[in-house]
């Protein structure tokens, strides 16, 4: 029990209100996982272990995440919340691609101006600056890893 309160008040201590998110085990009051999420991300891709990879890079930033595998289930998922940027697979398989999906945000007002990037493996298949005509921030190429994703979204 000291652990947990020790662990509270450190919390309460060195991160602020909007900072802190304490999650509880229903019915045991014990401590079950501590977050610090500083921005909201969506990401749509459609291959499982590429998703996987991606959340799992993003977490490390302390990334909450938003999945969606198509995007239709995007938009749906959406619904209006508030995000800090996207990372939108241009291949999508079925349904709209990434170049439809990206227009639908960009004509919300709520997303126009936030950073959206492309995330494929298909690069030499696309012209940067094509992409940047579609609206998009920049271009994550597949293989991805955590320094380059780092690199790209502090920027």
């Amino acid at each position: 029990m000291r652990c947990y309160i020790i662990t509270f008040i450190l919390l309460n201590r060195y991160f602020s209100t909007e900072e802190r998110e304490i999650f509880f085990k229903e019915g045991e009051g014990d401590m079950a996982e501590v977050s610090v999420h500083q921005f909201t991300a969506l990401v749509v891709e459609d291959n499982e272990a590429h998703m996987e990879y991606l959340t799992y890079l993003l977490k490390r930033r302390r990334v909450n995440v938003i999945k969606a595998a198509s995007g239709e289930d995007a938009l749906e998922k959406l619904d209006g919340q508030k995000i800090d940027y996207a990372l939108l697979d241009i291949n999508l398989g079925k349904g709209m691609s990434g170049f439809q999906l990206i227009r639908e945000l960009r004509q919300k007002i709520k997303y126009e101006d936030i950073p959206i990037f492309s995330v494929t493996a298909y690069f030499s298949h696309y012209d940067k600056r094509a992409l940047l005509e579609e609206g998009f921030t920049d271009l994550i190429q597949k293989p991805f890893d955590y320094d380059l994703l780092d690199s790209k979204l502090n920027n």
